[in-house]
């Protein structure tokens, strides 16, 4: 069956118009993903810290946010140069360093609760901050 041109070329362009509307649509609610590809390993470290394996739970996110940052933008900086200005990423690279040195255990080897409500602070300030600058890096 054959289509005319005129209809490939409107398909064409319907279906771009399309991806790029889903791509727009995405990226505007990636905190919702962020969030929906984060519930695992939340759960998995809860079971953990329930089960008595606090190790188990620590080197999940670790394990996992060491993977995201290094391996995924690792291959795709290698697959296109990744641009990205100071100003637009300080927030997150402000906030992770906080968040890393809060995780670093006293000397008595635990990371107490104050710390966790620091890092839920970390976190609802790193939140407020990107909504409101509208960088999302």
């Amino acid at each position: 069956m054959n289509s005319a041109p005129g209809q490939a070329v409107l398909a064409s362009l319907v279906g771009r118009a399309l991806l790029i509307a889903a791509g727009r649509l995405f990226v505007s609610s990636a905190t919702v993903v962020a969030i929906g590809t984060s519930l695992p390993e939340l759960v998995t470290v809860l079971l953990a810290r329930y089960r008595g394996h606090d190790d188990i739970g620590g080197g999940t996110l670790l394990g996992s946010n060491l993977y995201n940052g290094m391996a995924i933008v690792g291959v795709a900086a290698s697959i296109h140069p990744l641009q990205a200005q100071l100003a637009e990423v300080a927030i997150t690279l402000g906030m992770g360093t906080l968040s890393l040195l809060l995780l670093i255990p006293g000397r008595d080897g635990v990371i107490h609760r104050m710390r966790g409500y620091l890092l839920l602070g970390c976190y609802v300030v790193f939140v407020v901050a990107t909504a409101t600058t509208g960088r999302v890096l």
